[in-house]
């Protein structure tokens, strides 16, 4: 799209300002507004910049907008935004997560092809306070939700699944947000009540790598605006309801994987790359705390099945042309990184041939702990601290892909993270120890 193709939609927009988007470490979408008349050649060129981003990345940071992103926000006045990469003075692009799933992406292209299907999960909670003054104290957290026990009868998860109105109380605010999607260009397949009390799920349609990792920092962007504008918190914590499912991100990629009903050899070396590596990705697919609350309610095994089964990280459907459904990160997953690490260890599987182990054909929870061993069948990590551990000795297959800049500094972040869990107590520690 040329830039006076894309000015004459600001005219026809009226648009006034222009927000140039990034993603920080966390994934979260940040915007730097500038007026209309600075939107030119010089910007494209040579990216916007100023002293905070110097005081944010530690180095001379410049953003150059992607014309394809140009939308309107329907919730800010008069203005446009563009997703932007982050360049240094020397046009290298050491801090740009994008780059990195782009380089995956084209390293695949001759070995493997497909589109990938988010589908995630997040909670609408109506009221949420929190008492950060005095957590010397104890916790004082209260959070309230329409759809919760104490607030109607009670339903089973199975009954909450596909739930109607007024069962789904928040249907008219997840329309909304399905009609932004929508206006932001992206195709919704599907959405409904989830599982638990106050949870929803938004089934995208399939897309290119780089577009996925695109909607799942513009779904995150969306729901939490429109949240705020509605008086609701939108959360995409994994786990918030004690024994309920949590919130997961279900990651489905389609493409041309069977021959004569079975998986292309590329294919089986991709799914068994995942699968050597999964303890380390999980860092960037169940990247907090509280996700190794949802891993371990719900019970995750590394080891894939070619039928539905609740408790395998990876489900493989050889019908048709086939489908790879990757059922271990949840809904904080980085959306970026995230993919980034996935496809990095697949692409490694390829490089190494790595053969496809771990297949089960029953749920592992049911099965003996002897025929666990004899398949080398493990259960997922069950902290977040595990996998930091796990990383740091399986972390090459990275190399080449992310820059160590960004590695390091998201590393700084979780060790602080694992640090900042284990000053604080609970609420669970007072209730059951005071």
């Amino acid at each position: 799209m040329e830039l006076e193709t894309i000015k004459a939609r600001m005219e026809e927009d009226r648009i006034e300002y222009v927000a140039l988007q990034f993603p920080n470490i966390l994934g979260e979408i940040k915007e730097v507004f500038i007026s209309k008349s600075r939107f030119n050649t010089d910007i494209l060129e040579y990216g916007y910049s100023n002293r905070d981003m110097f005081q944010m990345f530690g180095e001379e940071v410049y953003l150059k907008p992607k014309l394809d992103t140009y939308q309107v926000i329907p919730w800010y006045v008069f203005t446009a935004r563009f997703l932007s990469r982050l360049y240094l003075a020397d046009d290298s692009m050491e801090f740009d997560m994008f780059s990195s799933l782009e380089k995956v992406v084209e390293s695949l292209q001759d070995q493997i092809q497909f589109l990938i299907q988010p589908a995630i999960e997040y909670y609408i909670i109506e009221n949420v306070n929190i008492d950060r003054i005095t957590k010397d104290k104890g916790p004082a957290i209260n959070l309230d939700t329409k759809e919760g026990r104490w607030n109607m009868n009670y339903h089973s998860q199975q009954e909450n699944i596909f739930s109607s109105y007024p069962a789904d109380f928040y249907i008219a605010l997840r329309q909304q947000i399905v009609s932004n999607l929508q206006l932001f260009r992206y195709d919704v397949e599907s959405h409904y009540h989830s599982y638990s009390p106050s949870q929803h799920k938004i089934v995208m349609d399939h897309m290119d790598p780089i577009r996925a990792a695109q909607s799942l920092l513009d779904i995150k962007y969306i729901t939490r605006a429109l949240g705020a504008a509605t008086g609701t918190h939108i959360t995409y914590i994994p786990y918030l309801f004690a024994g309920h499912k949590g919130n997961s991100l279900e990651l489905r990629l389609v493409g041309d994987f069977v021959d004569n009903r079975d998986l292309k050899e590329e294919v089986r070396y991709f799914v068994a790359g995942i699968l050597e590596h999964i303890n380390s990705i999980m860092l960037f697919t169940n990247p907090t705390t509280n996700s190794y609350r949802r891993i371990q309610n719900e019970g995750f095994y590394r080891c894939y099945s070619r039928s539905y089964n609740p408790s395998t990280a990876v489900e493989i459907n050889t019908r048709g042309k086939g489908e790879i459904r990757l059922l271990f990160p949840d809904s904080s997953a980085h959306p970026i990184l995230g993919l980034t690490a996935i496809l990095a260890a697949g692409y490694d599987g390829i490089k190494k041939k790595i053969s496809l182990e771990y297949e089960v054909t029953t749920n592992p929870k049911l099965m003996s702990l002897k025929d666990l061993k004899e398949k080398r069948i493990d259960t997922l990590p069950h902290s977040l601290e595990g996998v930091l551990e796990s990383f740091q000795s399986d972390r090459n297959y990275l190399k080449g892909f992310v820059s160590s800049s960004i590695i390091n500094e998201y590393l700084n972040l979780k060790q602080q993270e694992i640090k900042d869990t284990k000053i604080y107590n609970s609420a669970h520690d007072y209730e059951k120890y005071l």
